[in-house]
């Protein structure tokens, strides 16, 4: 056991030697031991910060990160092996921190830390951690009865199986799709990058000709590209009723878990003495009530829905005129919405992707993080789960603050979506050492083919961009307690803000307004896109493919108003 590299993890996770076998056995040994620390906690007779909370802290950060390590690898190298295992070990995972939520005599030390004279000497981090936890220790039912304690514990093992059901579900139902060719005019339309991307996936199963799947890099390419209706048609309706009742693959089907899933919701709701599970969801967040919620949402929609009839209205209309479609239905539309782009504008996001190669695009965003924060990221070589993932260490006046793993591209196996988690997070220990933060930060991009570079489109970037502001969000924190440090004990209708900052910043940096022929800034290229370029000579259509990187930043606000209401 005492090679087991789950039991001892570092700064960096020796994901290369982690074997599939050996996740029980961690896993298992690390809930005895800290089932043990736990009693010796409980057996004390003096009850004080250093002596609970910082011990109990200790120990559940042990068990917590062995599983993070595992939920990780199992979203994006899922195999059947660790599946399995997976599934075996959530109960047990669940069941344990259930036990210490609604472990009475652990709740009643924290209310005496809380009560006593310790309160007011600790720092506001640490006084903001004792609050949450205490809330945290009645949403989990340590003041409700045995009987309901059990059933309510029984409602979060189950709904645990049940989320990761249905997120196997959607990941299976996404993997076991294809559509083959074997020439490809029916593909007519359809960006050359992504062309070679169905070719890739074809010779991947040691097949000729193109497979079309449902990743999401595959889905785009045809929704958006297809000059063929049919196939349009077809990925929209096997992509959109994925895991349900509606698709071909039944043995998918999410019906069921979904259903379970709300039932057991209002159940644990009614258990902790709320009305709905609504009520239960907003205790943790900003928001007040359900009511408020909803007027928020509705006077968004009164808002939005005036523009966005007018929008629709447009592309239907293009649609029946320019393109032949009579009758433009769900799959016609971001076609539609394309080719309307292309005939307003001369713009073309399929042209744009050319001039952002991975590189690019890194190196554009790491000039904005170092111009904004003063952070620079240099990259290391550390042990990985996959050849694609890189690592990047965060450093300020020469001194490592944090590191960052990117995977960036979609895969087979990996679970579909963009996301940021926490491997680790920014604590102060008590004899003053530093526990630096380190995040996961996960995309599902078109991937590279063959020796050529990947290329991003706008949204991918903008993903990339909006991921980035969580990672900044958890790494860049100032906070030393691990409860309260980073994205950890933030309302969850405030942790989007960063990631929308991130967005914004791309939007307005000037790295990109370059011309990309000249390498100039952008004042040579300052009049309006249909004009000529004060330096070649030439129309902005032909130095630049995009009217975004070439315009000065009043331009290019307007510009994307008129791109977005396309």
């Amino acid at each position: 056991m005492s090679d087991n590299v789950l039991l001892h993890l570092g700064e960096e996770p020796r994901f290369d030697q982690i074997k599939t076998e050996d996740i029980k056995p961690a896993l298992q040994t690390a809930i005895a031991e800290a089932r043990e620390q736990i009693a010796a906690i409980k057996a004390q007779t003096h009850t004080d910060w250093a002596n609970t909370v910082e011990k109990l802290t200790d120990i559940t950060e042990r068990v917590g990160r062995i599983w993070s390590v595992v939920s990780h690898l199992n979203s994006v190298v899922d195999t059947p092996e660790l599946r399995a295992v997976y599934n075996e070990l959530m109960p047990e995972i669940t069941i344990f921190f259930t036990e210490i939520g609604q472990d009475i005599e652990l709740y009643n030390r924290f209310k005496i830390i809380k009560n006593s004279a310790e309160f007011d000497t600790l720092s506001p981090a640490q006084q903001t951690k004792l609050n949450h936890d205490l809330r945290d220790f009645v949403l989990s039912g340590a003041e409700l009865p045995p009987e309901q304690q059990a059933e309510l514990a029984q409602l979060q093992t189950e709904g645990a199986q049940l989320g990761a059901k249905f997120t196997q579900n959607v990941q299976d139902a996404t993997d076991a799709f294809g559509i083959y060719f074997d020439d490809a005019a029916p593909l007519a339309g359809i960006p050359e990058d992504s062309i070679a991307m169905f070719a890739a996936a074809a010779q991947s199963e040691g097949k000729t000709g193109y497979k079309i799947g449902l990743q999401i890099p595959h889905y785009l390419a045809v929704i958006q590209y297809a000059d063929n209706r049919e196939l349009r048609e077809q990925i929209y309706r096997a992509y959109v009723t994925r895991a349900s009742e509606l698709s071909d693959e039944s043995k998918f089907d999410n019906t069921a878990n979904v259903e379970q899933t709300l039932v057991n919701a209002l159940k644990t709701a009614k258990l902790l003495g709320f009305k709905t599970y609504a009520e239960l969801s907003l205790a943790t967040k900003m928001a007040d009530t359900p009511e408020q919620v909803l007027n928020f949402l509705h006077d968004l929609a009164r808002r939005a829905k005036p523009f966005a009839e007018k929008d629709f209205a447009e592309i239907k209309a293009f649609a029946r005129e320019s393109l032949n479609i009579e009758d433009p239905q769900s799959w016609d539309l971001s076609y539609a919405a394309e080719k309307l782009r292309q005939a307003k504008y001369a713009f073309s996001e399929a042209e744009v992707k050319k001039y952002f190669p991975i590189s690019k695009v890194l190196a554009g965003l790491f000039a904005q993080i170092k111009k904004l924060y003063g952070i620079e990221l240099a990259e290391k070589t550390v042990p990985v789960w996959h050849k694609d993932v890189r690592y990047f260490e965060l450093k300020q006046d020469g001194q490592t603050i944090g590191g960052v793993y990117m995977d960036l591209y979609a895969r087979e196996g990996k679970r579909g979506g963009a996301w940021m988690d926490g491997y680790k997070s920014r604590r102060r220990f008590a004899d003053g050492t530093l526990q630096l933060p380190t995040a996961y930060l996960v995309c599902n991009f078109t991937p590279p083919v063959g020796d050529k570079e990947a290329r991003l489109s706008h949204d991918e970037i903008i993903t990339l961009f909006h991921e980035t502001g969580h990672g900044l969000h958890h790494l860049l924190t100032q906070v030393d307690e691990v409860g309260v440090s980073g994205i950890n004990g933030v309302e969850w209708d405030a942790v989007e803000l960063p990631s929308q900052f991130m967005e914004t910043s791309f939007g307005n940096t000037t790295y990109w307004r370059k011309c990309p022929r000249t390498k100039k800034p952008a004042r040579y290229c300052r009049k309006s896109y249909s004009t000529k370029c004060t330096r070649l000579k030439t129309s902005n259509a032909v130095c630049s493919s995009s009217v975004k990187w070439n315009l000065p930043s009043s331009t290019w606000k307007s510009t994307i108003r008129k791109m977005k209401a396309v």
